[in-house]
């Protein structure tokens, strides 16, 4: 497809681009790092965001929270982890950045407690300690048996779960982000690291992302589930 690209537009403007760039996000991103590994001189420079590599560990962490909440028998409410979320945030909206803008700055310096939110009442009942002791696993993220590691879990103040948002409001990455004239209002930040190549070959992979939106309590309805980004 590149090579094609390359020459229709050699076709039409009588001469080769100046450069040549791809941007692509999970599967996007996925294609973008094989892009880079296969044929490394095809393009200038590659945005590879939340690639989705290492399939079969990734999958594993989004059925964690299932398998978590199965095994320990106590299917947490969806409103609890809104309410968890909402306490992280708060806790660690200045950290890494100084601001309160509803995000958190550097979400990997997070030091949240999540045992203080026991008692908290929430519109779908009390947080109890068997309520936090599954958030802390799905946080951790897999696990075998023995403790060892599978795969990682989700960064402070990233949503447990995935939003169904209402008809009016327009979702942006795991959130629900206002109306659709709106959409510039949601926040939406992403940590990045270069992990492959350097120079013109650089390929730039995202590795943990974290939203933050403003709705009335109650505006949207979610499902318990790990997001993948």
């Amino acid at each position: 497809m590149t090579t094609t690209a390359k020459a229709m537009v050699h076709a039409f403007y009588g001469k080769n681009p100046a450069y040549s760039y791809f941007n692509g996000c999970s599967t996007g991103g996925r294609q973008g790092v094989m892009e880079a590994q296969r044929y490394p001189d095809a393009y200038d420079g590659i945005l590879a965001g939340a690639p989705v590599i290492n399939f079969p560990k990734m999958q594993t962490g989004q059925l964690w929270g299932q398998v978590v909440m199965l095994a320990e028998d106590n299917p947490v409410a969806a409103c609890k982890f809104a309410a968890a979320v909402t306490a992280e945030v708060d806790a660690c909206d200045t950290v890494g950045d100084g601001v309160r803008d509803g995000v958190i700055g550097d979400a990997l310096a997070c030091r949240f407690d999540l045992s203080t939110l026991i008692g908290q009442v929430t519109p779908c009942g009390t947080i109890t300690a068997a309520d936090v002791a599954v958030m802390e696993k799905i946080r951790q993220g897999p696990r075998r048996q023995n403790d060892d590691f599978l795969w990682y879990g989700l960064s402070p103040g990233a949503p447990w779960m995935t939003p169904t948002c209402p008809p009016s409001v327009v979702r942006v990455a795991s959130c629900c982000c206002g109306t659709e004239k709106r959409t510039s209002e949601c926040r939406f930040r992403a940590q990045w690291t270069t992990t492959t190549g350097s120079g013109r070959n650089s390929v730039l992979v995202g590795h943990s992302s974290s939203c933050g939106c403003s709705l009335p309590q109650g505006s949207a309805t979610a499902a318990a589930a790990p997001g993948h980004s």
